[in-house]
């Protein structure tokens, strides 16, 4: 099965540095296959006969902190339930660069509305479904405060975002390379 792992946090600020070549050398160590990484800021597709996405997480995790020596939170998603959640975005008739992914460490328990609302400008939308927030920037992403860390203080989960494009190019590198 294909799966992909976003990993948060890395090669941001200068913080957490890794270079892409070591964390798909990392992969391959923990025996998974068709290892490919995109972009640097922490995306990597893999093969693995494993069907527990939260063991494979937990043993990406466990492997970054003893190779790299730091604390990164991953998120593993299998190719249809990361198609799932990049499908149901709500807002595909706005302009796909306005587009972003959060994706939470788990289903919040509460949504804090009136918190989201208090700083959310015009031309922000925002929706919830499961464990993904859907938000449509307008003004760009550089410009809210409907970012990770509003998400993670306030909801108290661990959170990571990708942009539309770079989801869209993530499941077609998975397709690919379960045709491959």
């Amino acid at each position: 099965m294909f799966y992909i792992a976003l990993l948060r946090g890395i090669n941001v600020g200068g913080q957490k540095k890794i270079k892409m070549a070591e964390l798909k050398t990392m992969f391959i160590d923990l025996k998974l296959d068709k290892v490919q990484t995109y972009i640097q800021s922490g995306n990597v597709i893999f093969e693995s006969a494993e069907k527990d996405s939260q063991l494979l997480a937990e043993k990406i995790k466990a492997k970054i902190l003893e190779t790299f020596s730091f604390d990164v939170d991953v998120f593993v998603y299998n190719q249809v339930d990361f198609a799932k959640r990049v499908n149901a975005c709500p807002y595909q008739d706005e302009a796909l660069e306005n587009l972003y992914f959060t994706f939470l460490s788990e289903t919040p328990k509460e949504i804090p509305t009136e918190k989201i609302e208090k700083i959310r400008k015009e031309g922000e939308s925002i929706h919830f479904i499961g464990d993904t927030i859907y938000l449509c920037y307008r003004e760009g992403y550089g410009k809210s405060k409907l970012v990770n860390n509003f998400f993670e203080q306030k909801m108290k989960l661990k959170a990571t975002t990708r942009n539309w494009k770079t989801s869209q190019k993530l499941l077609e590198m998975m397709k690919q390379a379960e045709e491959a």
